[in-house]
């Protein structure tokens, strides 16, 4: 019988190779390096840009006084109201010289001609076709001497003609020969004022202020001569100005200046985390000492992509403005929203966020990419996140560059683009089209886009193109309009009439309410959403008194 050999298996106990050691090391470095990567890349929620415009080309004005250069204008390239172009008032010398400093960026400009008419604009009084120039590098400067008609005390406005390349760029301001000898001290004191809130020791700032102990005293988004010492300080930020500091004159008395600084901040953590800044000073001149009559400062965050954050459900936009412009859709999931005159759409389903719309092409220090003279109204957005907007008033950049109007979009986000529907050319300043233009905005079903500006209530239809008015020269006593913008009632008198009539502009029907009595009268007060509001009085209980005001008073709403 054979017997069969056996082997024995030994295991030797010595543990794990040295050379096996590194590799598992090394391959669990990697892992926590890719997964942080993959942690951070993810989570950052990096904006998609879908309608960036063009970089701005046009050249900006600028005027100088007394050594300080101010009023920064922008050019338009064609013929506006200049009746209501008051942004600016720039202070004359004995001489009635107008210094003129033109920063080109690169564009030539072949001739200047400028125009003095009266405020009004009724009276041209003087119209001078060229003036001679000195240009170095990118900068061209001109003293032209305006006219002796020129009289102390008057404003006037004079428009500024820039030839460039092809193109003619018209520039605006006020001017005005002044008798208020103290205009430099009241410059001297907001500058000073300026510093001293950036400085770690403005505690001397106290005395000028007219703090209400009620108001919140936390935020810097809006700070004003009734806010803390800590809010005008600048308590809680640390940063320092970031960009040319832009004074803008708006106005001159016998004994007060009330100017403006416009600015960037930078956060000393990030100096991409920037802040445009709104400073106004109504500053009154004494021998005695310098009086603070008003001081408002706005703040409000540009978006920085590798920043923005989504915290439970909640975005942190940063300082912003309280009242933020923004719309969902049904469920929620989708926003748009308005910040620093950007457009963005945040996904919740995707946690992906879009710049559907900016002006801004990435320089955060060119002064034309953060003039804010525009703004953007959402008029819809379905569950898919496809929304209509509106952008109106100065065009920074783009195709209308230099132009002041009403430009329609229609964003798609399954192409991940913007179409512009129409573009209304308007010749009223921003500040006229923003305090009139909320009131109604509308598109219906059959695709067409309602608008009522500066008392007028327009349609534009979007296939054809064709602009047709429906109502004008309306006050805002005589109309009212819905909160969707789909309903407005006016009446035909200024103030109050024997008839209301009512539109539905979805099918432009309408339908009148009629004052019950002979005498009676009805007037339109406001909407409660899709509800009209009116009044009705008696014809015999209106008054005028004492300080010669007419008084309406209602028996009935």
């Amino acid at each position: 019988m054979s017997r069969r050999s056996h082997k024995s298996l030994s295991f030797r106990d010595a543990g794990i190779s040295r050379a096996i050691r590194v590799r598992i090391l090394f391959l669990f470095f990697v892992f926590i390096g890719a997964s942080a990567f993959f942690f951070f890349f993810f989570n950052r929620r990096p904006v998609e840009n879908v309608s960036v415009a063009a970089a701005a080309t046009l050249p900006t004005v600028s005027l100088s006084y007394d050594g300080y250069e101010m009023n920064e204008l922008h050019g338009y390239l064609h013929e506006m109201d200049a009746t209501f172009m008051r942004d600016t008032l720039t202070p004359l010398d004995v001489g009635r010289t107008l210094p003129i400093t033109v920063h080109t960026y690169g564009r030539d400009i072949s001739n200047i001609a400028y125009e003095v008419r009266s405020i009004d604009t009724t009276r041209k009084i003087a119209d001078i076709a060229e003036v001679d120039f000195e240009k170095n590098g990118d900068t061209i400067t001109a003293s032209p001497v305006l006219a002796n008609l020129v009289e102390e005390g008057e404003e006037y406005l004079v428009i500024l003609s820039l030839t460039i390349d092809e193109d003619v760029a018209h520039y605006y301001t006020r001017v005005i020969l002044s008798d208020n000898e103290h205009i430099d001290d009241c410059i001297d004191f907001a500058e000073e004022f300026h510093a001293t809130a950036l400085s770690d020791d403005y505690s001397s700032l106290a005395s000028y202020l007219e703090t209400n102990y009620n108001l919140d005293s936390a935020s810097l988004s809006n700070v004003s001569i009734r806010s803390s010492l800590d809010q005008v300080g600048w308590h809680g930020f640390k940063g320092k100005e970031a960009s040319g500091r832009r004074l803008s004159l708006g106005d001159i008395g016998d004994d007060y200046v009330a100017l403006q600084y416009n600015y960037q901040m930078a956060a000393d953590e990030d100096a991409a985390d920037r802040f445009n800044v709104e400073e106004y000073f109504k500053i009154r001149y004494t021998k005695e000492r310098m009086y603070l009559l008003d001081y408002e400062r706005s703040m409000e965050e540009i978006i920085n992509p590798g920043h923005f954050a989504i915290e439970e459900n909640m975005i942190t936009l940063g300082i912003c403005d309280e009242k933020l412009n923004f719309l969902a859709n049904g469920t929620g999931t989708i926003v748009s929203f308005v910040v620093a005159g950007d457009l963005y759409e945040y996904n919740q389903n995707t946690d992906s966020l879009i710049k559907v719309f900016s002006f801004r092409s990435g320089n955060a220090d060119d002064a034309r990419e953060n003039f804010n003279e525009h703004n953007v109204s959402i008029l819809n957005i379905d569950e898919n996140g496809a929304m209509d907007y509106v952008v109106y008033g100065y065009m920074n950049a783009g195709s209308h560059e230099g132009y002041c109007g009403i430009n329609l979009f229609h964003f798609d986000p399954s192409a991940n683009a913007n179409t512009e529907e129409a573009f209304v050319v308007s010749p009223r300043s921003y500040q006229v089209l923003n305090a009139n233009f909320s009131d109604l905005i509308y598109m219906d079903a059959n695709n067409d886009f309602y608008m009522m500006t500066d008392g007028n209530l327009v349609k534009v239809n979007l296939e054809t193109l064709t602009i047709t008015t429906l109502l004008s020269g309306l006050r805002d006593t005589q109309y009212a309009a819905s909160s969707s913008g789909r309903y407005i009632s006016w009446i035909d008198a200024d103030v109050c009439d024997t008839k209301l009539s009512v539109m539905d502009l979805e099918d432009e029907s309408t339908f009148s309410i009629s004052a019950p009595d002979e005498g009676d009268r009805i007037r339109p007060i406001a909407y409660l959403q899709e509800n009209v509001v009116y009044a009705f009085l008696h014809e015999e209980d209106i008054v005028t008194d004492a300080a010669g005001a007419v008084v309406y008073p209602a028996y009935r709403l």
